[in-house]
């Protein structure tokens, strides 16, 4: 039995990808963002996390809209 996909790094390593030995470790994120999920802002902030090879989500992310910061 296969593992559940979590994040994009997971899909890409069980997909073609991973076939043709690509060997990619995100780094964990770097600072957590208070931006709202769904918020263009996070999503902003993700892609700059892509682009530097982090981790998707950092665990003190902002959880939905009604928490502060």
């Amino acid at each position: 039995m296969s593992k559940p996909v979590r994040t994009i790094f997971d899909a890409v390593r069980s997909s073609v990808h991973a076939r043709l030995q690509i060997d990619f470790h995100p780094q964990p994120a770097g600072e957590p963002t208070d931006a709202p999920p769904g918020s263009r802002e996070k999503l902003d902030a993700m892609c700059r996390r892509v682009a530097r090879g982090e981790e998707l989500f950092h665990s003190e992310d902002k959880p939905d809209y009604e928490s502060e910061g």
